[in-house]
């Protein structure tokens, strides 16, 4: 993730939830409805190590990984996202 990150920058819109106690799993769901994400967030909060490419414009997840450790993925994921909006 570090690298991809680095690559991708503030081209992307990164966001992480903490579930690593009911504290910040409660900050996490809040921070998730703020950001039209509740749904997925309850589907997938117990599952550590995913990372989900979400399209921005319907909030909708394009491509969904779990400890993929395969950076091509990632950026294929992303270019197809970037190609529903038209970036």
């Amino acid at each position: 993730m570090q690298t991809l990150r680095q690559q991708e920058g503030d081209a992307v819109h990164w966001v992480r939830f903490d579930v690593t106690n009911p504290a910040s799993t409660q900050q996490a769901a809040d921070r998730a409805e703020h950001l039209g994400l509740g749904p997925l967030f309850k589907r997938h909060r117990s599952q550590t190590s995913q990372v989900s490419v979400i399209n921005p414009e319907t909030g909708q997840a394009v491509k969904t990984f779990r400890a993929q450790p395969n950076l091509d993925s990632y950026l294929k994921a992303i270019a197809t996202t970037r190609s529903m909006i038209g970036s």
